[in-house]
C-alpha cells in the first residue's frame, strides 16, 4: 500500500486511548471505526512499470530506425497507446505479461520496408536494350545475363529489406559495368573478302 494511507490508518491506531471506563465506551467504538475506515482507504501502489518502459524504448528505437513500413508502425504505436498503466503492485504478474508482448509486438508487427529498386530496374532495362540490338559476342551477353537474372531473383526474395540497399546498389552496379563491357562481334567481312577474290580474278586473266 502507499505510504500516505498506511500513514493515515497508523494515525487511527496510534490515536486509540487505552484504559478508557466504560462510560467511554462510544470513545472506544470511534476508535475502532476510525481504524476500520482508514483501512478500507489503504491504496494500494501502482505496479512496476520499469521493465516495461525499457521494453517500450526498444519498440521506439525500431521505429526510430525508420525502416518500417508505415502501416506496421502504426500498428506498434497503436499496441503500445493500449498499454494499461494502471495496474497496481498486487497484479504485477500482468505487467510481467505486457512486458512480454511488447516485445513479441515489435517482432510480429513490424515489417521492414523493401529497397529501393528503381535504379536496378533501370539498369536492366538498358541492359536488355543493348542485348536486343544482337550485336555483342554470346559470351559476354551470357555473362550479363547471369547477372540480370541474379538481379531478378533478388528482388522477390522476401528476405531482402531495406537493411540491404547496398547490395541492391552493388548489383546496379554491376549489371550497369557488365552493360558497358559488352563484346562487339566483329563485323562480317565475307562481302569484302568476296569482293577482292572476284577483283583479283579479273586482273589475273585480264578480263
Amino acid at each position: 500500500y502507499t505510504d500516505d494511507s498506511i500513514a493515515l490508518l497508523q494515525e487511527a491506531i496510534n490515536a486509540v486511548e487505552y484504559g478508557l471506563p466504560l462510560d467511554k465506551q462510544s470513545d472506544v467504538e470511534a476508535f475502532a471505526e476510525a481504524i476500520v475506515e482508514a483501512t478500507g482507504k489503504l491504496v494500494l501502489k501502482a505496479a512496476d512499470y520499469t521493465m516495461v518502459n525499457l521494453a517500450v524504448e526498444y519498440a521506439e528505437d525500431e521505429i526510430a530506425k525508420g525502416i518500417y513500413t508505415d502501416e506496421s508502425v502504426a500498428m506498434l504505436r497503436e499496441f503500445l497507446a493500449s498499454i494499461d498503466y494502471t495496474i497496481t503492485a498486487d497484479r504485477q504478474d500482468e505487467v510481467s505479461a505486457i512486458e512480454v508482448s511488447v516485445y513479441l509486438a515489435v517482432d510480429e508487427l513490424l515489417i521492414p520496408k523493401k529497397p529501393d529498386y528503381t535504379k536496378l530496374t533501370e539498369a536492366i532495362a538498358a541492359a536488355r536494350a543493348e542485348i536486343e540490338k544482337g550485336i555483342y559476342t554470346d559470351e559476354s551477353v551470357e555473362e550479363l545475363n547471369v547477372e540480370i537474372n541474379t538481379a531478378l531473383d533478388m528482388a522477390t526474395d522476401d528476405s531482402i529489406t531495406i537493411e540491404h540497399q547496398n547490395i541492391v546498389d552493388e548489383m546496379t552496379a554491376t549489371i550497369i559495368e557488365k552493360t558497358i563491357s559488352l563484346d562487339p562481334k566483329p563485323a562480317d567481312y565475307t562481302s569484302v573478302v568476296n569482293a577482292i577474290t572476284a577483283a583479283n580474278e579479273k586482273i589475273a586473266t585480264g578480263y
